[in-house]
This record gives structure tokens, C-alpha cells and sequence, in this order.
């Protein structure tokens, strides 16, 4: 029996959230001891672990500072999810709302688990729970969906809509009965007439991008992980989740700031705390509510302290003077200086997974792309495509094709227990891997002998304990591959993909000797030169040899073929490449 974790081959981010969709898994083996001889009753027991097979991130554009009110620009978010969830039909959903990294425990608690039962209620298709969220604002006193929330949904059906303070604008409530049809004067301020309008834009947020309902109604008691139970279907993490924490020196600023001048730029730098996650569970997946480590709010916070890490307070308050910490995100070493100093803790914050204080959802987030943590070796798989005749018979050069839905399998590693990962290429090619360690001998094995090689004969009497093999993966082509080898050609900026300034700005130059060996490594895997037998330096290639590959690669890509790798050429290498 093998652990499996989620290795998504789709990620999509937009300004309105973040999507991944995966059905490879990588398997991991499961380590039992014997017991002695004083023990013999004894037994292992094993627990099947939650297996996410998708995920999204509704994010920080979606709601504003101290409210679950959805807004318009939700919409395209849920067009996406829905694809994800008719992507993965049976597999159940649970809904994980989160809030700014400010204020009282209880508080936000209330808040993120108000914005997660906001989203619950769109996929359900029920504005009583909407009614609900405006009648009784719990502990949340300043979650109001009040005139302002109407404002929000008058404006996104596409009706002029006023700017409500103290009351409803007169616009609004007039954008109200244009779009439920009633009469001119008729009275909007009832439950009859908020239901209605809860269910009009509930319907807009729902029906897609081009006017298609991409997903049904979900049911509460079959397509969630609760079965019709608050607990495992939607909860609050309160502020114990922080994706992104400050630095101190603009904390500091805006503690100081009594007068509220600086609310306005508070509010923007805490965007990505304020999301709800949902993760989508491996079908089949039955979990019992009643011992669902999440508590509801009505319930507390003292659950949830129970499962924080035992420094949770340092992860979640300790900040970086002049640097911000982000989940998922390593901080540059000269930049890891805490007020009072405090170097050993500052090496341990400056690590990539330290702003979260629960564990049990920092084991569901940990290198998932909807908390901006995913980290992939990344495989495009290309072969000739059949060489065509020129008109005058003679043969034109070849091109790439991606070998495309193909079976693979990779071992990651050398050790026997290795994790091992199977799956299909993509469309275009793709295998992703996931990264465990940055130096790693990668054993891929692909089942692609029509395009490549005859496969060899199968041993049958060959053992094996994996149930998750393919019954004839011994006979397929196998590649061998070595993790972090690939040398860059170009400082990281804002052209790279996951470019984040205040964690990649001001990189260090790329020394000569990379670049040189960084543009025939590329232009190796591209298929262009000699096979290397010379090393991971190409040794045995020629001068000349080396100008030809790089003028046979511009000749395929309009570059002017002087053999000098130029801007235009080390530009292009990386975009047909892929990185």
C-alpha cells in the first residue's frame, strides 16, 4: 500500500483566483516495523490520508476589507471552478475561508468561516443562507450587508446603481426593482425582495463567462465532504493561515496610524490574506464530521489552537524589518533580520513554509499551487514529427510534436523506497514531477516505443509489491535525468513565470561559464548538435560545431543565423524551451 500526494498538470491564475487540476499521483511508500516477540498481538494500522485531486483559490480581489459580501468580480472565478468541478465529477468539496492577519481570534473566525458559507451558498444555489449572512452578523459586527452589499449586486447585474452610506441610495433601490420588475415606489426593504435579488445575482455569479451555466447546482448532502454536515463541508481558519505577512516597518506604520489615514493601503497589502480555498477530495472519499478537526465558529477557536504548530505564535507575529514573509516563499538570507535580533529564529522564519499555524491545514496546502506553493519539475516531451517531401522530392527539415497522452513512469531518486510517479503526458507534452529534493537523479520511463524504439520483452516472473504499476511499464523506454542541472541564461525578472519582486528582486548575475553551458543544454534538448558524450559540458562538441547548433536553431526561428547568441536568440531559446 502507497501514500499518494496531489501533483497537478493544470494551474491557471487570474487576477480572481487560482485553479489546479491534476489526476497524476505520486506514490509514496508506507513504512511498517515488526514487532518483537513480547508483542505478538500487535498490529499496524494505516490511515488513508485525504487526497486532493484539485483546488481553488477565490482570492483577495473578491472580498472586501472586513466582509464575506461576494462581488462582481467573483464571477470569473466561479466560471473556472465550475470547469474544475465537471472536470472532477464525484469527487467531494470542502470550503476554507481565511482572513487578515489582524485583530481578534473569535472575530475573524466568525469572518472567514461568513465568507466560506458566501461561496457555499453560490454552488448550492440557496440565498437563505445569504439572508442569513444579513440578518445576523455574529461575532463579525463589521461584516455588513447592508446598503453597500447592494450597491455591489445592482452595479454587477449591469444596473446604475448608487454610492449607499447611511442608507440605500435612491440609484440602488431603483436598480433593484428595474432588475426584479416591480413597480416604481414599491417597497425594496424586505426578506421577499432580498431573496429575490440573492438568487438573480447568485445566478450571475454562476453562469459563466459567456452566458452558459457551467456547473449545476451542487447538492449539500452528496457533493461535499461534510454529506449535508457544517463541519468538513465549510469553516473559518480565522487569522491562522496567513498567506502573505508584512514587514515590520509597514506594520509599524499603520499600527501607529489612529487616524485611519493609511486604512486604504493597509487593506491592498493584505490582499492575498482574504480567499477562500476549496479543495476537491479523491472520489470516494468518506470522512465522519463529528471528529473533523476544524471546529465551527459557534464552537471556538479552542479547537483549532490544539492543532497549531508548537511555534505557532513566531510564524504567524514575527515579522522581517524590511522584508515580508509569504507562504510558499523563501526569504533572501541578508534579509532575514528581526527587531530585537534573534538569527537562529530569523533562519527558521526565512524558510519557505512558515506562516501558517495550523498543521492540519498546512498538510493539506503544503506545495499546492492554490497557497502559491507549488514547486514541479517541469518535462515537455518532444519528438520528430514525419519528415515531409519538398515538391522536388527532396526532403525539408523536421519539427517538434509533443508525444502527447502517453503513460510514463518516474522514480525520483536512487533509494528503494524512492517516491515513484505515474501518470499521462499532456497535450502539449507536460509531465510534472514533484520537487522534493533540488539535486535528484530522475528515472523516467515512458511508453512511447512508436514514435522512439521496438520495446524490449517483458519479464513476467519479475516480482513486484507496487499495485499501482502498469502492468507493462518494464517495457518502456527509459530516460535518465539529473534534477538542477539546467543552468540559467537569464537573471529572473518580471518576464519570468511566478516573478515576485520583493522575493526576486536584485538576483545575482549570471556568471559567463552558465550562460555558455545553460544555451547547449537547451539546444541539446531541443534535439539540435551531436549526442554529448563530453559531459555536462559538451565537452566533445566543437567550436564550430557549437555555432552551427545555434545557427540551425535561429534559422528554425527567424533569427538572423550569425551563430552568436544574442538577446533575441537567448529570449526565444527560453520561450521554446520553456524555461
Amino acid at each position: 500500500m502507497a501514500s499518494t500526494i496531489f501533483i497537478p498538470d493544470l494551474v491557471e491564475e487570474t487576477p480572481n483566483g487560482i485553479f489546479a487540476s491534476g489526476p497524476i499521483k505520486a506514490s509514496l511508500p508506507v513504512l511498517v516495523a515488526p514487532t518483537g516477540e513480547n508483542r505478538k498481538a500487535a498490529h499496524n494500522t494505516i490511515r488513508q490520508e485525504l487526497v486532493v485531486v484539485a483546488c481553488a483559490n477565490l482570492k483577495e480581489y473578491n472580498f472586501r476589507f472586513d466582509s464575506s459580501v461576494v462581488r462582481a468580480t467573483a464571477r470569473e472565478g466561479f466560471f473556472r471552478l465550475g470547469q474544475l468541478i465537471n472536470r472532477h465529477r464525484g469527487a467531494p468539496l470542502s470550503l476554507f475561508g481565511h482572513a487578515d492577519p489582524v485583530g481578534d481570534l473569535g472575530y475573524n473566525q466568525s469572518l472567514s468561516e461568513r465568507r466560506a458559507r458566501a461561496i457555499f451558498a453560490v454552488l448550492v444555489r440557496d440565498p437563505k443562507i445569504w439572508e442569513q449572512l444579513f440578518t445576523n452578523q455574529e461575532k463579525a459586527t463589521g461584516d455588513d450587508w447592508g446598503p453597500t452589499a447592494f450597491d455591489e449586486m445592482v452595479a454587477g447585474l449591469g444596473v446604475p446603481a448608487g454610492t449607499s452610506t447611511k442608507g440605500l441610495a435612491k440609484e440602488t433601490a431603483d436598480g433593484i426593482r428595474q432588475v426584479l420588475g416591480l413597480p416604481a415606489g414599491a417597497s425594496v426593504n424586505n426578506a421577499a425582495v432580498r431573496l429575490a435579488l440573492f438568487e438573480r445575482y447568485m445566478d450571475f455569479l454562476r453562469d459563466g463567462l459567456d452566458g452558459a451555466v457551467k456547473f449545476p447546482i451542487l447538492s449539500a448532502t452528496d457533493d461535499f465532504l461534510g454529506r449535508g454536515k457544517q463541519r468538513a463541508t465549510l469553516q473559518g481558519c480565522s487569522k491562522f493561515n496567513p498567506q502573505l505577512l508584512l514587514k515590520k516597518s509597514d506594520q509599524d506604520r499603520f499600527d501607529k496610524d489612529k487616524g485611519k489615514a493609511l486604512k486604504e493601503e493597509r487593506d491592498g497589502k493584505n490582499e492575498p490574506n482574504r480567499r477562500v480555498v476549496i479543495y476537491l477530495f479523491k472520489p470516494g472519499t468518506v470522512v465522519d464530521p463529528e471528529v473533523w478537526p476544524c471546529p465551527t465558529a459557534q464552537q471556538g477557536t479552542s479547537r483549532c489552537v490544539a492543532r497549531l504548530w508548537s511555534d505557532a505564535k513566531d510564524r504567524r507575529e514575527k515579522l522581517f524589518v524590511e522584508h515580508p514573509r509569504r507562504f510558499g516563499r523563501a526569504v533572501r538570507p541578508e534579509a532575514r533580520v528581526l527587531d530585537p535580533p534573534n538569527p537562529e529564529l530569523a533562519q527558521r522564519l526565512g524558510l519557505e513554509e512558515t506562516t501558517f499555524g495550523c498543521r492540519f491545514y498546512h498538510g493539506l496546502a503544503l506545495h499546492s499551487p492554490c497557497e502559491r506553493d507549488l514547486k514541479m519539475w517541469g518535462l515537455r516531451i518532444q519528438v520528430d514529427a514525419p519528415t515531409p517531401l519538398s515538391p522536388s522530392g527532396t526532403n525539408t527539415s523536421s519539427r517538434k510534436v509533443p508525444l502527447a497522452n502517453r503513460r510514463f513512469v518516474a522514480v525520483l531518486g536512487t533509494a528503494p523506497d524512492a517516491p515513484t510517479v505515474r501518470g499521462r503526458t499532456t497535450a502539449g507534452g507536460i509531465i510534472g514531477l514533484p520537487f522534493f529534493d533540488p539535486n535528484v537523479l530522475i528515472t523516467l520511463k515512458i511508453d512511447a516505443f512508436a514514435a522512439l524504439v521496438p520495446p524490449p520483452p517483458a519479464d513476467p516472473n519479475k516480482p513486484t509489491s507496487d499495485s499501482d504499476r502498469f502492468d507493462d511499464e518494464d517495457q518502456f523506454v527509459e530516460l535518465r535525468l539529473e534534477g538542477s542541472k539546467l543552468r540559467p541564461i537569464r537573471v529572473r525578472d518580471e518576464r519570468s513565470l511566478g516573478f515576485d519582486p520583493d522575493f526576486d528582486g536584485d538576483p545575482p548575475p549570471i556568471s559567463e561559464e552558465d550562460g555558455r553551458i545553460g544555451v547547449l543544454q537547451r539546444l541539446y534538448n531541443l534535439g539540435y548538435g551531436k549526442d554529448d558524450t563530453g559531459g555536462d559540458r559538451f565537452g566533445n562538441w566543437s567550436d564550430a560545431e557549437r555555432r552551427e547548433a545555434v545557427r540551425q536553431f535561429q534559422r528554425d526561428h527567424a533569427i538572423t543565423d550569425d551563430g552568436v547568441v544574442n538577446p533575441a536568440t537567448r529570449d526565444k531559446l527560453i520561450e521554446v524551451h520553456g524555461s
